[in-house]
């Protein structure tokens, strides 16, 4: 086994010559150098020691030991200072320069050898600390990174609901807070939407709790996937769900609000194939409806039960939940209500199946009815009936023949015919049914009018009832803004102008001053 390299770095070759003779005798091997520079370049990590004079011809033992330290990969290589000066006068630069320890010529061998050995078993110890305390770094770098891992990991599960992976309600409530803060700050503004799964208590009831967890699971995967980066979308409790909009406006909500909402009716749940799942959705906004967390979730969740009293699977906002709409919805059904509420859902679903512009029509047709109807002051009684009505106003047209309900191109008298007997069929089908017979007089009246002309009985002024001549007016405006396969829509303020002029005579005229006051208000709302 080879001992210890150590580089001799002396000028004078006899000097250089005997020294690597004696530390041979010792065991140790030597690498001769005669200068600076050469023994700068052959400093590698074989040497164990430099054992260099303190003069040189390029330099001195000082200047070369300063060098190294500063700018050597083997800054830590014991040096010892070959010096003719036997007292400690020109040691202390030597000593501030690294010089680990001096010896004096001419070299006692004896001596060399301890002073080298001693150097040699302070490096090694030296070297066996800072390999322990690089381990103990490691380890301690380990075990952080561990530590990092693992509170990312609780904080994580802290801010994530278990079931579907979504924020869960402790996150939401965070974000909302700050979402506040930032609004009332910088004058911005944000979105709070109000989710809620229709019918899944009777989903659960009908396939079991395990198949309605997997139902929850699929739904916050779909609004995950749909929302895209828009939002923070969280489970607020049970089949409630929150999804806040940063930098929001209602317009943008209510846009990705019903993105959602048809993403979700147009979902195969596979843990329930056979079942249609659907969402009511309620709008809000920060500060418009609350600058508190409790009072803007409070507003999208009252617009989402408004979503669901007026048959679910919509989207609301709190302008829908103006007083009418307070007074259908303040009050819970009974079995009987809820039954009946299924019913009229399945007879809307019935018409929307035959024609697809009726969905969006029944629902635009009802919202503006009931703000009508409140501004008229009516009752919880009137607006119940009319909200109903509303729903079903077109129930009749399942009697008419497809060919017609979708003609692009006009119709002959023949065909005219046809489409006026759907009030009273409409009206037939519901009179049979007992809960909604009080409906029936309202369908079939929708389409007299004021100054007796209407059909199908000819009907004029109070006589006709008053929920048709309300609905009357909400669904020829509605029917006018709208675009259809084979027509555009004209504007809003031309479809008033033409309902403005037929006040009085195929309208009831203090229904269109309502109607004019309703959506002079919601103007008013939009430029404000």
């Amino acid at each position: 086994m080879s001992g210890p390299w150590i580089m001799v770095v002396d000028p004078d070759g006899d000097c250089n010559a005997e020294l690597c003779s004696v530390l041979a005798g010792q065991g140790f091997q030597c690498r001769k150098c005669r200068t600076v520079g050469e023994a700068w370049d052959a400093l590698d990590a074989s040497i164990d020691l430099v054992l260099v004079a303190s003069r040189l011809d390029d330099g001195s033992g000082i200047d070369f030991t300063r060098k190294v330290r500063h700018g050597h990969g083997r800054a830590d290589v014991p040096v010892i200072m070959l010096t003719a000066v036997t007292g400690m006068a020109g040691h202390l630069d030597a000593v501030q320069a690294g010089v680990n320890d001096f010896i004096c010529r001419p070299v006692d061998p004896t001596e060399l050898n301890v002073r080298i050995l001693a150097l040699l078993k302070l490096k090694q110890a030296q070297d066996v600390a800072k390999l322990r305390d690089l381990q103990l770094a490691e380890q301690v770098a380990r075990q952080a990174a561990r530590l990092e891992a693992e509170n990312a990991r609780l904080e994580h599960i802290a801010r994530t609901d278990p079931l579907t992976g979504l924020a869960n309600h402790g996150s939401i409530v965070t974000t909302l807070l700050a979402e506040s803060r930032k609004c009332l700050e910088e004058g911005l503004t944000a979105c709070v939407l109000f989710l809620d799964l229709d019918h899944f208590k009777a989903l659960n009831d009908s396939f079991g709790h395990i198949c309605g967890d997997s139902v929850l699971r699929e739904f916050g995967a779909v609004l995950k996937h749909h929302l895209r980066n828009d939002g923070l979308c969280g489970r607020w409790g049970g089949e409630e769900f929150v999804v806040v909009l940063p930098s929001a406006d209602v317009e943008i909500g209510l846009t990705v609000a019903e993105r959602l909402r048809q993403a979700v009716s147009r979902y195969r749940f596979e843990a329930a194939p056979e079942a249609l799942v659907t969402c009511s959705i309620g709008v809000a906004c920060i500060p418009e409806d609350g600058a508190d967390l409790g009072t803007v979730v409070e507003a999208a969740d009252r617009a989402m039960y408004v979503a669901k009293s007026l048959g679910r699977n919509q989207v609301r906002t709190t302008k829908d939940a103006d007083a009418s709409l307070a007074l259908l919805c303040e009050t819970k059904g009974s079995r009987e209500e809820q039954a009946l509420a299924g019913v009229i859902e399945a007879l809307v679903t019935m018409v929307g199946t035959r024609d697809v512009y009726e969905s969006d029509h029944t629902k635009s047709v009802e919202a503006l009815a009931l703000r009508i109807a409140a501004d008229m002051g009516l009752g919880k009684r009137e607006a119940h009936v009319i909200g109903m009505a509303a729903r079903l106003h077109d129930i009749g047209k399942v009697a008419i023949p497809d060919a017609i309900l979708q003609k692009a191109g006009p119709l002959n008298e023949q065909e005219w015919e046809t489409v006026r007997a759907h009030p009273v069929v409409g009206a037939q089908i519901v009179g049979r049914i007992p809960a909604l017979s009080f409906v029936a007089p309202v369908i079939e009246a929708l389409h007299e009018r004021w100054d007796g002309k209407g059909y199908p009985n000819l009907l004029k002024g109070e006589d006709i009832p008053l929920p048709s001549r309300v609905i009357a007016v909400a669904d020829a405006f509605c029917a006018m803004t709208a675009d259809r396969p084979h027509r555009l829509g004209v504007t809003v303020w031309q479809a008033v102008d033409e309902i403005r002029a037929c006040s009085g005579t195929q309208f009831a005229p203090d229904v269109v001053e309502s109607f004019l006051r309703v959506l002079d208000a919601e103007a008013g709302d939009q430029v404000a």
